[in-house]
């Protein structure tokens, strides 16, 4: 939306510019009548363009044009050499109001105000301006084109102050958005842990402790369940220790991801092919041997967890780059969207990379291919 505005304020400094250029000519018209109402027009233009760009709800591929045409009209409605000044000024203003019909919520208007203050003040303001301009035309004889290019500029001040008010806060909300998905992402984590701890260890403690209190306990059979369940909680906690052991090289780390996987989702059977640059093995930045196996571990999860394909292909190397590439079938445009409108795990690997990388996901039939890029050698990186 903000890249919209910030697209009718340029188009607005433009006009205003073009405006100044045709009085520097001399071909500027000189019926004051002609340039109050072109210049009225062009303020209640761009206000109720501003408007819509707030509230509207829907695309529509004509919006551009009508915005272009009805600016454009309203801009050559000035020059000296045209006859129908006023029948171009009223085309702009019927042009404006199919756009603003089409688009603007009137609850929405109704509360919007460009100017930084109340809209009660804003009356004020507005009054105290008028009044303000009218001294100033009668004490300095100023003519009608200056006033209302001096309005054009108050105006357009007003608008970038707006603009970037909302670059402000629309930065703040982000910030707190992705706060609030980390956060619950976090709990879906622990919700995980504790179903995975009840469901493949308390179960197995259960069954353990109902055998060995039979009449005649099955000694044995406990034993081989409780030797499985030891095998399988060390996998467990390897899985969330975020696959980092600092006796093991990055290579090994990975490699390990896939095991433990394997195991926590014994329903799922890939055919896994892992190509690991051997260059992978000299990373000794803790911190980005960090992020690798964390964005590999949910890339790989979230394979693990929505894919109903049999094949799983995972690739690391370095060139400039760390560049991570995994490719799974069994997926569909359905999966694509889930896995780009995700508030969690691609949000944690975009926070992961904010700055320091990106990326990218293709389908291709019910091929999904994901291309990961970590910076290494930017001079912003921390990870030097």
């Amino acid at each position: 939306m903000k890249n919209r505005l910030f697209k009718i304020t340029i188009i607005h400094i433009f006009i205003i510019l073009f405006w100044s250029f045709l009085f520097k000519l001399g071909i500027i018209t000189e019926n004051e009548g002609v340039l109050n109402l072109a210049s009225i027009t062009l303020f209640f233009s761009i206000y109720f363009f501003y408007g819509a760009e707030i509230s509207k709800k829907e695309s529509f591929k004509f919006s551009n044009l009508l915005i272009l045409l009805s600016l454009l009209l309203v801009t050559i409605s000035v020059l000296k050499l045209i006859k129908i000044n006023f029948i171009l000024i009223f085309i702009s203003i019927i042009l404006t109001a199919i756009y603003s019909k089409k688009f603007i919520d009137l609850k929405v208007i109704n509360n919007f105000n460009i100017l930084p203050i109340s809209k009660n003040m804003t009356k004020f303001f507005v009054i105290a301006l008028v009044l303000f301009s009218f001294l100033l035309i009668y004490f300095l004889n100023l003519d009608s084109f200056i006033m209302n290019i001096f309005y054009q500029i108050i105006f357009l001040i007003f608008e970038l102050c707006f603009n970037l008010f909302l670059i402000e806060k629309e930065n703040n909300y982000e910030k707190n958005l992705k706060l609030y998905y980390l956060s619950d992402y976090m709990a879906e984590e622990r919700n995980e842990f504790a179903r995975i701890i009840h469901d493949d260890i308390i179960q197995d403690i259960y069954a353990t402790r109902n055998y060995l209190s039979l009449k005649n306990p099955d000694i044995n059979y406990s034993k081989e369940i409780l030797s499985n369940l030891e095998e399988k909680s060390r996998n467990i906690m390897k899985f969330y220790q975020n696959y980092l052991f600092e006796n093991l090289d990055l290579k090994e780390n990975i490699v390990s991801i896939f095991e433990n996987l394997k195991i926590l989702y014994p329903d799922k059977s890939f055919k896994i092919e892992i190509i690991i640059s051997d260059e992978i093995k000299n990373i000794k930045n803790k911190d980005l041997k960090k992020i690798v196996n964390t964005v590999t571990k949910e890339l790989i999860n979230n394979i693990y967890k929505h894919s109903n394909g049999n094949y799983l292909i995972y690739k690391i190397s370095i060139e400039d780059d760390i560049n991570i590439y995994t490719e799974s079938n069994g997926n569909d445009k359905k999966d694509l969207d889930k896995i780009k409108n995700s508030k969690r795990v691609v949000l944690l690997i975009e926070l992961l990379l904010e700055n320091k990388g990106d990326i990218k996901y293709k389908l291709d039939k019910d091929i999904l291919t994901t291309e990961v890029r970590i910076g290494i050698n930017n001079e912003n990186n921390f990870y030097r």
